[in-house]
């Protein structure tokens, strides 16, 4: 899984039996411009509990988070966020799948499958105060104790795995879960080609019209496809990617001229020019200050 964020962070991944990765945001910089988060979906589960205020969008839906607020993700669901406020910003992504019991048609396995395949979903923001916001919290420090320490070996996926399956028990308690969408799910499908192939030739000349003609689709049905479902046009979700690039390669000590080349601008001084749009700075200033 790509570390899909503007800014320095923690990652922390417990190994393919256990597949659940711990994202810690450190606190940047505060702009509507720059993506703290970009654009991106996944096929696992994920939670969020900020440290910050933010703008959280998914899809074309606009979340206006506060400090320990909690935002479910549900699978495939496109999701970006801009920071209002310093602070640090947790994630947790993880396989619905190693939830499941072994016992056939178990109430748990079948609302799993029903999740995992977009008949249900999750409630999108927890109410603040209620037991399943204080149950959350509570996992969110273990989390905090066990993603960014070490214990003696096996100890933390332990309290992982019991603070997964003490979240599901209740959210099954409180029927915290509503019909989901299934058109739209599986419309994720064709989507998600969209987005990879981006995500894979963004150091290409990439246009809407390129693109539409490369997937048989009309323009027009392009633009709508992304703002139903991504919440962003095609063009924002290119530069968003070669933007994340960018930053990457900057850190890992590429120079400007080889960033730009790298993410698909041949001109510098527009690649420059971008940068500054999206980020306040120069790429320079930027990476000087990162050192």
């Amino acid at each position: 899984m790509n570390n899909l964020t503007f800014e320095s962070s923690i990652k922390r991944y417990f190994g393919s039996a256990l597949p659940i990765f711990c994202y810690k945001i450190n606190s940047g910089a505060i702009s509507d411009k720059l993506v703290t988060v970009t654009p991106n979906w996944h096929n696992e589960m994920e939670i969020i509990c900020p440290d910050a205020e933010i703008i959280l969008y998914i899809g074309d839906k606009r979340y206006d988070v506060e400090p320990w607020d909690v935002i479910f993700i549900n699978p495939r669901e496109t999701h970006r966020a801009f920071r209002k406020t310093h602070g640090p910003i947790r994630s947790v992504v993880f396989d619905l799948g190693i939830l499941k019991t072994s016992v056939d048609n178990d109430k748990c396995n079948l609302l799993i499958d029903d999740i995992m395949e977009g008949k249900k979903k999750f409630i999108t923001k927890v109410e603040r105060n209620s037991e399943l916001h204080r149950e959350l919290v509570s996992f969110f420090k273990i989390v905090d104790e066990c993603a960014y320490s070490h214990f003696e070996d096996g100890v933390e996926k332990y309290k992982m795995l019991a603070g997964l399956y003490s979240m599901m028990a209740t959210c099954l308690a409180t029927d915290c879960f509503e019909s989901a969408d299934v058109e739209n799910f599986c419309g994720m499908n064709y989507v998600a080609d969209l987005l990879r192939y981006i995500d894979e030739h963004y150091d290409e000349p990439l246009t809407a019209e390129y693109l539409a003609n490369k997937f048989n689709i009309s323009t027009p049905y392009l633009y709508s496809l992304f703002k139903n479902r991504v919440g962003i046009t095609p063009l924002q979700y290119i530069n968003s990617t070669r933007l994340r690039e960018a930053y990457r390669l900057l850190a890992e000590g590429a120079s400007v001229t080889e960033t730009s080349l790298a993410v698909g601008f041949s001109d510098v001084s527009y690649f420059i020019k971008f940068f500054k749009n999206a980020v306040g700075q120069t790429p320079l200033k930027w990476k000087s200050q990162e050192r």
